[in-house]
C-alpha cells in the first residue's frame, strides 16, 4: 500500500495532459508498459490515468492485472471490487461496455483462484463469459475454475470443465491473449508463420513435424509451443480416461490434454536431438499434470499446454 500511496501523492495531471504527456494518454502508456512486461510502470500509469479520470475503464483494468503480477493479489482484489459498480455505471454508453466487463470480470476470477477461493472464482468466471461470450480467454479460465476446483467433488467439477474447454478457439485464444502481452505477441507471430511452412500437403505428423524442424534447432521449443497454441485446442480426457494419444492421433484430431501435449512435445525434441524427461506432478484431490522439461544448449525450459517457460 505505501507504494500506491506514495505514487498517489505526486501532483496529479489534468484530464488534457493526461492526454497529451508523451504523446499518449496514461492509459495507453499503462497498456504498453503491461505489454513490455513493466508491471511497476503500468501500475503507475493507470494510477496517473484514473486521477485524470476516475471513470477510465482500461486504466482500471490495467491497475487491477498489474497489481497482480506484482503478487498483490488481496489488494487488486479490493480495489476492482470496491469500485466496479461505480466504473461499470459510468462507462454505460460506452459501446466496448461488455468487452471490458468481461475482462475485468475475468481478471477477477483469476485473481480468486489464485488466492484459492473457488467459489467467488467460478462466479466472476461465468459473469465474464455472460457478458462478452466471444472472450475466448474468459472460456478458457472458466474451464480452469471447474479443473482446477479440487476438494472432495473434485470429479464432478472437473467434468464440467470439458464442455468449456471444447468451445475455445485456440487460435482466436492466442491472438487475444497477445493483445495485452508482448511475449504471446512473440508466440503469436510464429504461429501464424507455420502455415507457409506446412504448405498444401496433408496437416499430418510428418507434415507438421518437418515444419517445426524446419527451423533452427534453437528455435525448436519455441516453434513447437506456437504451434500447439496456435493450432490445438486443450481438452481434458474424460476422468476415467487416462491414455495418452500417440502423436499421430493428436495431430490429427487437434485437440488433447497435457499429457497428450507432453508426448508430441517429447516426440519432436527426440527428433531435434533435444535432451528432454517427463515432468509428472500429482495430486490427491485432483487430476494431474504433465510437462516436458528440456535442455538446450545449456538452458533448461518447460513446456506444457499453458505455453513455454525457462
Amino acid at each position: 500500500m505505501t507504494e500506491i500511496l506514495a505514487v498517489s501523492q505526486n501532483n496529479p495531471p489534468t484530464a488534457a495532459q493526461a492526454k497529451t504527456r508523451s504523446g499518449n494518454s496514461y492509459s495507453e502508456r499503462a497498456a504498453s508498459a503491461y505489454r513490455a512486461g513493466d508491471y511497476l510502470e503500468s501500475l503507475r500509469a493507470a494510477e496517473s490515468a484514473l486521477r485524470a479520470d476516475r471513470s477510465d475503464i482500461r486504466a482500471f483494468f490495467f491497475k487491477g492485472k498489474a497489481l497482480s503480477k506484482l503478487g498483490r493479489r488481496a489488494e487488486a482484489v479490493s480495489f476492482m471490487e470496491m469500485n466496479l459498480p461505480r466504473v461499470l455505471s459510468a462507462n454505460g454508453e460506452n459501446p466496448e461496455l461488455p468487452v471490458h466487463t468481461s475482462m475485468i470480470c475475468d481478471l477477477l476470477a483469476v485473481s480468486y483462484m489464485e488466492l484459492g477461493n473457488w467459489e467467488r472464482a467460478r462466479g466472476w468466471a461465468e459473469r465474464a463469459v455472460e457478458a462478452d461470450p466471444s472472450n475466448q480467454v474468459a472460456r478458457y479460465n472458466l474451464g480452469v475454475v471447474f479443473m482446477k476446483h479440487g476438494g472432495p467433488d473434485w470429479k464432478y467439477f472437473y467434468s464440467m470443465s470439458i464442455p468449456h474447454f471444447r468451445m475455445v478457439d485456440p487460435a482466436l485464444l492466442l491472438e487475444q491473449r497477445a493483445e495485452i502481452s508482448d511475449s504471446q505477441a512473440s508466440v503469436l507471430a510464429l504461429g501464424r508463420e507455420l502455415p507457409a511452412r506446412l504448405g498444401t500437403g496433408p496437416r499430418d505428423l510428418e507434415n507438421v513435424a518437418s515444419a517445426i524442424l524446419s527451423y533452427p534447432r534453437e528455435r525448436v521449443p519455441e516453434a513447437t509451443n506456437a504451434y500447439l497454441q496456435y493450432f490445438i485446442r486443450y481438452v481434458p480426457d474424460a476422468v476415467d480416461n487416462d491414455e495418452i494419444a500417440p502423436p499421430e492421433e493428436f495431430v490429427s484430431k487437434g485437440w488433447g490434454d497435457c499429457d497428450d501435449y507432453a508426448a508430441f512435445a517429447s516426440y519432436i525434441f527426440g527428433r531435434a536431438g533435444i535432451e528432454s524427461e517427463t515432468d509428472l506432478q500429482y495430486s490427491l484431490n485432483g487430476p494431474h499434470h504433465m510437462a516436458i522439461k528440456f535442455t538446450l544448449n545449456g538452458s533448461e525450459g518447460i513446456i506444457d499446454q499453458n505455453g513455454i517457460r525457462y
